[in-house]
């Protein structure tokens, strides 16, 4: 069975040969000698079974050859032109976009998918900085906000990824129902607010549980929750590959969904700048694929 493609090198001495319509000055152009260029394109011919010149004075191409020398001049064009912007796009520099969020989010949402952005957008650096402070695009500090909370924010602002909320436990806490609950004790961040909305959806007052435990951060309140000292609320997009592995285990309760998310905001000012729009474009298109293999996976 032949190749599919002839050897490279007959088919550039093909290409120069029948642009100049002279063997001697497409040796000259490749650098190589007339006799070599002469061999090649009689490789090029046997592999074909098409006589592509007619050796005259001047040399003139068959018309077989005449079209095939068509096709082939295009596709070296091509080759031409893709390399060209390859050797542009790897000279140019990198723009680098300043993303304030949580240390949790990125540890647990961003980083798994950060090769993923690079790839699709190899232009673009992210230089993330984490911050439990709120940090306002259009101050300059930054770029772009990634933020956890229920909105309101200024700025242009939208939620990406609405999360969902459940109680979290290790597995060698002794796991509490909804009625023995108040008798655990709550591991929370510095705020309560997560607690406090999901207690209240099932009629119970946070103020009535007096062990509460404020921590730093979330990554602290995960890590608290998994070395067995009280109950955590997950957040499923950022606690869910925890559970999978069994590092953590999701109560039996109920969960509270739609009213905390995780919200991107830009200066408005800046909303046509097209490498924020590409990188919260992104940020949707990732969240969109990852429900559609969730739900392709339940059903």
């Amino acid at each position: 069975m032949p190749r599919p493609l002839p050897n490279l090198a007959a088919l550039r001495a093909f290409e120069a040969a029948g642009r100049h319509l002279s063997f001697s000055r497409a040796a000259d152009e490749l650098f190589v000698t007339q006799g070599a260029v002469s061999r090649h394109v009689q490789t090029l011919e046997q592999d074909l079974g098409l006589s592509l010149f007619e050796r005259t004075r001047p040399l003139t191409l068959t018309p077989h050859g005449a079209a095939y020398h068509t096709a082939i001049r295009q596709a070296f064009a091509g080759m031409i032109a893709a390399t060209r912007t390859a050797r542009a796009e790897a000279a140019a520099p990198r723009r680098k976009i300043r993303v304030t969020l949580l240390a949790s989010f990125a540890a647990h949402w961003l980083m798994p998918r950060l090769p993923a952005f690079e790839a699709a957008h190899p232009e673009i650096e992210l230089i993330l900085e984490p911050n439990v402070r709120w940090v306002d695009p259009a101050s300059g500090q930054i770029d772009l906000a990634l933020r956890y909370g229920k909105g309101g924010y200024d700025g242009l602002a939208e939620c990406f990824l609405p999360e969902t909320l459940v109680p979290v436990i290790s597995a060698t806490y002794p796991a509490p129902t909804l009625e023995t609950l108040p008798a655990h004790r709550l591991l929370h961040p510095s705020d309560t607010w997560e607690w406090r909305d999901w207690l209240a959806a099932q009629g119970i007052a946070l103020a009535s549980i007096p062990q509460q435990q404020a921590l730093a951060d979330y990554n602290i309140t995960l890590q608290a929750a998994r070395d067995g000292l009280g109950v955590a609320m997950g957040r499923l997009n950022l606690v869910g590959p925890l559970i999978a592995r069994g590092d953590l285990i999701a109560l039996p309760l109920p969960r509270l969904a739609g009213v905390f998310g995780h919200w991107s905001i830009i200066d408005p000012a800046r909303v046509d700048d097209p490498a924020l729009t590409a990188v919260r474009t992104w940020l949707r298109q990732t969240v969109s694929m990852t429900q559609t293999h969730t739900t392709a996976a339940e059903t």
